[in-house]
């Protein structure tokens, strides 16, 4: 399991999109760290108080473009395996658990080490740290890291998934956002967004990466009965 999680790790780190994401998070967490007075002002926040505020380009990356980063990157983690048929040598060599959970924990590092890098930047930039902040971005990444392997296991063919990647990346904010704000019926739909928990800043948010590592355990045992 650590060698398929060490290599899944490696490969992120040298894949273009990766680069090109991780760029966008560090230099969005600098920016907003960087002003964060003057966004504390333009919100009404006191910005010697709160530390969370010069966080929040961090967050609002991971909220608003969390589940598209991890969408792109991992809408294949497991049928470019199989479509490559690279997956029967895995398979003779180790066992499906062993494949589903090295290449899961390999992706969580890479977005860990990521969003643990672009702390260290606020904190170095502002002189501030955010508890909460970090706690949530590191939980919300994590079910959309899941969300992403589940894809990749009940949808065969890697550009059909990399079509529903981008369509669920993209909605996925935009109807947390239309959900929690609604006192429609439909309004109660958020409780079943990732986003909610999060926004509640509290033990709940606890609650997603229980519900990602459900996932994963599910995408097992649908792994297992695949032909491969």
């Amino acid at each position: 399991m650590l060698p398929i999680a060490t290599k899944e790790f490696w490969q992120l780190t040298k894949n273009i999109k990766s680069i090109v994401m991780v760029l966008i998070l560090l230099a969005s967490s600098y920016y907003f760290s960087k002003n964060g007075r003057v966004f504390a002002a333009f919100l009404g926040y006191d910005s010697d108080n709160d530390a969370g505020i010069y966080a929040t380009g961090l967050l609002i990356i991971i909220v608003f473009f969390g589940s598209l980063f991890t969408m792109a990157l991992s809408h294949d983690v497991i049928n470019r395996e199989v479509s490559n048929r690279t997956i029967r040598f895995l398979l003779t060599r180790t066992s499906s658990e062993q494949i589903i959970w090295g290449k899961f924990l390999g992706t969580v590092a890479f977005w860990f080490a990521c969003i643990l890098l672009a702390v260290v930047i606020i904190a170095m930039t502002s002189q501030t740290f955010s508890g909460i902040i970090l706690a949530s971005v590191l939980c919300l990444i994590t079910i959309e890291i899941a969300f992403a392997f589940v894809l990749s296991i009940l949808i065969s063919k890697p550009r059909m998934t990399m079509f529903l990647g981008i369509v669920f990346g993209t909605a996925l904010p935009i109807m947390s956002q239309v959900v929690e704000y609604s006192d429609k019926w439909w309004g109660k739909l958020r409780y079943i967004s990732p986003i909610h928990y999060i926004e509640q800043e509290d033990w709940q948010m606890i609650l997603l990466p229980i519900a990602a590592l459900l996932l994963i355990f599910s995408c097992i045992q649908v792994f297992k009965r695949g032909e491969y």
